[in-house]
């Protein structure tokens, strides 16, 4: 069922995938390279953990800012347009600006995230409405 329930026909849910760690706090490290993957779902009011999986991504031994890596980062995050760790990574801004992302850099626990941006996103979506702005940084 999904956390702070609000009702709103015009809501889009937008899905977010934050990487963590192995005991599911934010991952201290660039996206690619955390141990797991919190999958959710968030829309104006509302949220859902949808899963908690094994990174895809962390496997790989490329090089941070590989483009194989970012290859395969794209098709594992198609569905996804919100995508959330602790750390920068050159590779969000050729997310943003090639595959139309939104990389958020938290220090927000996973859940306390989600639900912060489930309050703030439509100043979120207002920021990511402006071209030139490519990472958000939450307070």
């Amino acid at each position: 069922m999904p956390k702070n329930s609000r009702t709103g026909a015009d809501s889009i849910w937008r899905v977010v995938a934050i990487g963590t760690t192995n005991d599911g706090r934010i991952s201290p490290t660039h996206f690619g390279d955390a141990d797991r993957m919190m999958l959710g779902r968030v829309r104006s009011g509302e949220y859902e953990v949808i899963d908690n999986i094994p990174s895809p991504l962390a496997p790989m031994e490329e090089t941070h800012g590989n483009q194989k890596k970012l290859k395969h980062a794209a098709g594992f995050l198609k569905d996804v347009q919100i995508i959330v760790t602790g750390k920068p990574s050159i590779n969000f801004k050729k997310l943003r600006i090639e595959k139309g992302k939104w990389p958020i850099v938290t220090s927000m626990e996973p859940e306390v995230f989600l639900a912060w941006l489930s309050e703030n996103l439509d100043d979120v979506t207002r920021w990511y409405d402006n071209p030139d702005n490519h990472v958000f940084r939450t307070p």
